[in-house]
């Protein structure tokens, strides 16, 4: 298998991992159940709410499975098999999620911090 078939197989795993892993956050509205949903009918505002702490969560956790499965096959590899090399990227990869996931959270709190939004 190419690198290219084999990197577009890890994303779409990742892509499909994140889907099971964040469905819950995501599916909060249904059509009999009304109580905890906190999208508004008069607007843009609650779809685009649900829409930014789905992308958050999916980041986030996308993240931490790229850390994990990074980890875990950088370390059942050989030292420097092409396994090894997709663990390292997949590891870095994730934990630059990670960190643009904080840094993110970060500069949206001070966004509300100065619009006074809390």
């Amino acid at each position: 298998m190419s690198i290219g078939k084999q990197a577009l197989l890890v994303v779409s795993t990742l892509a499909l991992l994140s889907i099971i892993i964040v469905q819950p956050a995501a599916a909060q509205c249904g059509p009999n159940s009304t109580a905890n949903c906190s999208a508004s009918t008069g607007g843009y505002e609650g779809i685009l709410g649900n829409i930014f702490d789905v992308s958050k969560l999916t980041l986030k956790y996308v993240g931490f499975i790229a850390i994990v499965l990074g980890a875990a096959l950088w370390a059942t590899a050989r030292k420097s098999s092409s396994r090894a090399q997709y663990g390292s990227w997949m590891f870095a990869g994730g934990a630059g999620m990670l960190i643009f996931y904080f840094g993110f959270n970060v500069f949206v709190g001070l966004l509300r911090f100065i619009a006074g939004g809390g």
